[in-house]
C-alpha cells in the first residue's frame, strides 16, 4: 500500500451515472428550526445500485436531510419535493417511508432496551397469526439477514445486555429486513471494530450489486473513498458539490467541507524538541498485573508522542496509571515536578495533569449543564473567592478564553451542552482541560466520532498546547493522524512497547501491520 494512499483515490466500482438510474430525487429541500436554517434549497439525486456518500461537518445538515427522506422529519411547507420512482412523495412518518421502500439506520440508537433482540428486529411490523405473534416466522425471516451481517446473539436476549457494537448490528439488521430500494446508513459503523466494519462493507456492496441504492453518511473519508461511487458535500445547510469519487480526492473533499479559507489557514509549526531539557515524563520499567510489562518511555517538553495498539495492548492502561486511576504497578515514574505518579485523579489535576477521555458522553461531559459550567468544572475551586457576581464574571471570562480558537458552534456559553453536536461537545471537553494549564496532556482518541472540521480544530489546539512546552501523549485509533501530528509513536503489543519510531517516517500501513502482528521492523521493510 502506498504511504500516501489516504490522499488519493482508491479503485472504486464503475460509476453508474446514466440518467435512467436515478430513481430518487430531492429538489430544493429546505428546513428551518425557529430562526436556524438547517437546510437551504438542497438538491441531490440517488441512483439504483450506487453507493452515494453524504459528507460535511457536524451541523452541515446531513442528518436533517436524511431524516426528511426517511420520514422522521418534514421539510418546510412548500420548500422542495421528493420524487421516488417517478412519483412525488410526502412521508408523514418512518412507517410510510418503509412501505415505499426507504429504510434508515440513524446515528442515534432507536432500539427498545428492555425488549429482546427478535422483537426489536420487527418493531412496527410484527407478523402474526390471528392474535398471536409468530416468533417462528420472525426467526425464519431474521435468520438469513443475521447470518449475512455475522450477528450471532441469542434472539431472546434483552437488547440492554448487548454490547454497543452488537446493538448497532441489530439496528442494521432491522433496516435490512425492510426490503428496501433505498437504504440510508447514518454513521453505521461508529461503534464497530475494523473486522465488523469490513463485514458491513461487504453487506453494503452486495446490496448495491443487487440494485439497492445506498446513502452512506460518515466522517471517515478513507472508507468513503473505498466503497462509494459518488459524494455530495454539504456545508452550512447547502450543497457545495456532488462529484464521482473517481474524479476527486480526499484533500479536495476536505476543502469543500470546511471552506477554502479555513483549509488554507496555517497550522502551528511543530515544536523543535529539546532532548537536553528536563523531561516532562520519564517512565522506567513499569509493569502492572495483566496490563503492562516492562514499559519505558520518555516525553520531552513540547513533544507529542503517539500511542497505538489494539484494544487491551496497554497504551490506555499506561495513561490510567499516569492519571491516578490505577495504583497497582511496579517500576518508576517521574513527572515534570520531580514526583511520581499521582495516587488519584484529583491529585493529578492539582499537579497539572489533564486527561481527555475517548467516551465524552460517559466520562467527559456534565450532562444537563451549560457550556460555561462544563468548561469551569475542573478548576471551579479557584473561583470561589469574592462575591457571586465576581465569581460569575470570572467563570464567563475563563470559559470564553478556554473555548477561544476552537470554533465551537454554540448560541452562547449558557447553552445546554447536550444541544451541541458531537464534535462541539468534544471541543468543550478539550477546553475544560486546556483551562487548567496542564504540563502533561493525556489524550485518549480525542477525535473519535467527530467530523473533519472538528478534527482540524482539535489538531490545531493540540499543536498549540505543545508549543507551550506541554508534554502530550496522544492515543489514537486513526493511524492517519500519527505522521501529521506526532513527533514519535510508541507501538504497544500485549502490554509492551515493541518500538518507538519517528512518526514522520511511519506509514498507516506499517503501523497497522505492527499493532496486529507485533512487528515494526519487519513490516517497515515491506
Amino acid at each position: 500500500m502506498n504511504e500516501n494512499s489516504h490522499l488519493t483515490t482508491p479503485a472504486t466500482p464503475p460509476d453508474r451515472d446514466s440518467e435512467h438510474d436515478v430513481f430518487c430525487s430531492m429538489t430544493n429541500v429546505s428546513k428551518h428550526y425557529g430562526g436556524v436554517n438547517a437546510l437551504s434549497n438542497v438538491s441531490v439525486d440517488f441512483r439504483r445500485g450506487q453507493i452515494h456518500a453524504l459528507v460535511g461537518e457536524n451541523g452541515a445538515g446531513k442528518s436533517t436531510l436524511m431524516k426528511i427522506l426517511a420520514g422522521a422529519e418534514r421539510a418546510d411547507a412548500g420548500a422542495g419535493e421528493i420524487v421516488l420512482n417517478g412519483k412525488v412523495v410526502d412521508f408523514h412518518n418512518v412507517r410510510e417511508a418503509n412501505i415505499a421502500g426507504i429504510a434508515c439506520v440513524f446515528q442515534e440508537n432507536s432500539l427498545f432496551p428492555a425488549l429482546d433482540v427478535l422483537t426489536n428486529l420487527f418493531i412496527g411490523d410484527l407478523p402474526s397469526s390471528r392474535t398471536v405473534v409468530s416468533r417462528r416466522t420472525m426467526q425464519r425471516r431474521a435468520a438469513p439477514v443475521l447470518e449475512r451481517i455475522g450477528l450471532d446473539v441469542a434472539l431472546d436476549l434483552p437488547v440492554e445486555r448487548l454490547t454497543l457494537a452488537e446493538s448497532q448490528l441489530v439496528e442494521i439488521a432491522r433496516a435490512l429486513l425492510v426490503e428496501s430500494s433505498l437504504l440510508i446508513l447514518d454513521e453505521p459503523n461508529s461503534a464497530l471494530t475494523r473486522r465488523e466494519s469490513e463485514r458491513l462493507f461487504d453487506v453494503v456492496r452486495n446490496l448495491c450489486d443487487h440494485g439497492v441504492g445506498i446513502v452512506y453518511v460518515s466522517h471517515r473519508l478513507e472508507e468513503i473513498f473505498d466503497i462509494a461511487h459518488s459524494v455530495t458535500v454539504l456545508r452550512n445547510g447547502e450543497v457545495v458539490e456532488t462529484k464521482a469519487i473517481s474524479t476527486t480526492t480526499i484533500p479536495e473533499v476536505v476543502r469543500s467541507m470546511i471552506g477554502a479559507d479555513r483549509a488554507a489557514r496555517d497550522t502551528p509549526s511543530s515544536v523543535a524538541v529539546d532532548q537536553t531539557a528536563t523531561p516532562t515524563l520519564t517512565i522506567s520499567h513499569v509493569s502492572s498485573p495483566g496490563l503492562l510489562d516492562d514499559v519505558s518511555l520518555v516525553v520531552q517538553p513540547g513533544e507529542i508522542v503517539g500511542l497505538i495498539g489494539l484494544d487491551g495492548a496497554g497504551h490506555i492502561a499506561l495513561m490510567d496509571i499516569l492519571f491516578g486511576l490505577n495504583n497497582r504497578f511496579d517500576g518508576e515514574i517521574t513527572m515534570f515536578d520531580g514526583r511520581g505518579a499521582p495516587s488519584n485523579p484529583a491529585i493529578a489535576v492539582r499537579r497539572g495533569i489533564a486527561y481527555v477521555p475517548s467516551d465524552r458522553a460517559r466520562h467527559g461531559l456534565f450532562v444537563g449543564q451549560h457550556v460555561q459550567d462544563n468548561v469551569n468544572q475542573t478548576h471551579s475551586g479557584a473561583l470561589r473567592r469574592g462575591g457571586w457576581l465576581l465569581r460569575q464574571s470570572r467563570m464567563k471570562t475563563l470559559a470564553r478564553t478556554a473555548t477561544d480558537g476552537l470554533n465551537v458552534k454554540m448560541s452562547s456559553l449558557e447553552q445546554d451542552v447536550t444541544q451541541l453536536s458531537g464534535g462541539n461537545q468534544q471541543k468543550i471537553v478539550f477546553a475544560r482541560w486546556r483551562a487548567t494549564n496542564p504540563q502533561l496532556l493525556l489524550l485518549d482518541d480525542p477525535t473519535r466520532g467527530v467530523d473533519i472540521g472538528a478534527k482540524f480544530d482539535l489538531y490545531l489546539a493540540v499543536q498549540s498546547m505543545a508549543a507551550q512546552r506541554m508534554g502530550v501523549l496522544y492515543a489514537t485509533t486513526d493511524l492517519s493522524e500519527i505522521p501529521a501530528l506526532c513527533h514519535r509513536v510508541a507501538v504497544f503489543w500485549r502490554g509492551r512497547i515493541i518500538e518507538v519510531v519517528d512518526a514522520s517516517t511511519a506509514t498507516e500501513h506499517t503501523l497497522l501491520e505492527a499493532i496486529n502482528t507485533g512487528d515494526v521492523k519487519q513490516r517497515a521493510s515491506l
